[in-house]
């Protein structure tokens, strides 16, 4: 089982709907962690997280009586800083769009391990314990391609380096700002902080060649973004 000094101190708050996946996240993280609070939907995820005030949040999305995007929703109006960690099977690149939005820390995809799961505790929580200049992001084969552009955001928003602190939807919808960000990627790649690695898991250096997982190189996927920004831009005129 996983072993983790920075878990030790830790209030974790678990909201999933699915008994066996409760039972074993609740058999493997209890000894890890300082506290551990069970929920079974997100409105009493939402009770748990006014009552306890955790330290990091993890919960699934699809879930009767309160969705967990309504209770990460009602969770941020008032707290933009507590991590949270929102687990799913879902892949819709909207459905991921709607999550960044709502200021998610992280994303697991189901079915999840215990390793994969501290490692991600351990990721949302050591930004604000350390120094922000410390922090590496690796995008390569094991990252899904439809989480990597949320993964850039919510590096950029940690490092807050979001051009005019703007929003997932704004960077989208206008062109000024979605080349500012590719900007500040390209920096912090030329820096070192974001390393984007081949199918190999080589580094990849320039931006015209392939990156895992998506097998497009750095230039494509600008171009692929601006694109689609350029759309939404022309409707919303």
């Amino acid at each position: 089982m996983p072993s983790s000094q920075i878990l030790h101190n830790l209030s974790i708050l678990y909201v999933e709907d699915e008994v066996i996946i409760k039972k074993i996240m609740e058999r493997s993280l209890t000894p890890l962690v300082k506290h551990l609070y069970i929920a079974s939907n997100g409105r009493e995820g939402l009770a748990m997280y006014e009552q306890n005030r955790p330290d990091v949040i993890i919960t699934d999305i699809n879930m009767p009586v309160m969705s967990g995007l309504e209770m990460i929703r009602r969770i941020r109006h008032t707290d933009s800083a507590t991590p949270i960690i929102a687990a799913t099977a879902f892949s819709e690149e909207d459905y991921y769009t709607e999550v960044v939005e709502l200021e998610v820390d992280s994303f697991l995809i189901k079915p999840i391990s215990v390793a994969d799961l501290v490692t991600r505790i351990e990721s949302v929580v050591a930004p604000q314990r350390g120094s922000c200049g410390e922090q590496i992001l690796t995008i390569g084969p094991d990252e899904r391609e439809e989480l990597v552009v949320p993964a850039l955001y919510q590096f950029l928003r940690q490092r807050q380096l979001l051009p005019d602190n703007a929003r997932n939807r704004d960077i989208m919808s206008s062109p000024k700002l979605l080349q500012a960000t590719f900007d500040q990627v390209r920096q912090l790649h030329r820096q070192g902080a974001i390393i984007f690695l081949d199918e190999n898991y080589l580094p990849v250096l320039d931006m015209s060649s392939p990156v895992a997982p998506s097998g497009k190189s750095i230039e494509q996927m600008e171009a692929y973004l601006m694109s689609q920004c350029r759309q939404i831009s022309s409707r919303e005129e």
